[in-house]
């Protein structure tokens, strides 16, 4: 669990491919939210750790491409998206040093 061969990457990436092309999803990453927790049975919690999986399942597919590129895109401009939100919410610290209640 977690970490993944170069043939265990090459079998996940046949089988997303299958399953992929045969799921219908409004939002491309949702495929990836879908299929690459199972098929690597690595369960995620956060968007950031499905981007990791990803990214640790690309890193051994660079010769072959990547498991969907345009999902991955897709997941990190969603995070980046979020984290901005995120950062614009938090309230400034006073001038102590304290932050407002």
């Amino acid at each position: 669990e977690g970490h993944t061969s170069a043939n265990e990457a090459q079998v996940v990436k046949a089988i997303y491919s299958d399953l992929s092309s045969r799921t219908s999803c409004r939002d491309a990453a949702d495929k990836l939210r879908a299929l690459c927790p199972m098929l690597t049975n690595t369960p995620v919690e956060t968007q950031k750790e499905l981007i990791q999986l990803v990214q640790q399942l690309n890193s051994h597919l660079q010769v072959n491409g990547h498991l969907d590129s345009e999902a991955e895109q897709l997941l990190i401009r969603e995070e980046q998206a979020t984290l901005s939100r995120q950062s614009t919410m938090l309230e400034p610290e006073d001038a102590d040093g304290a932050i407002p209640c």
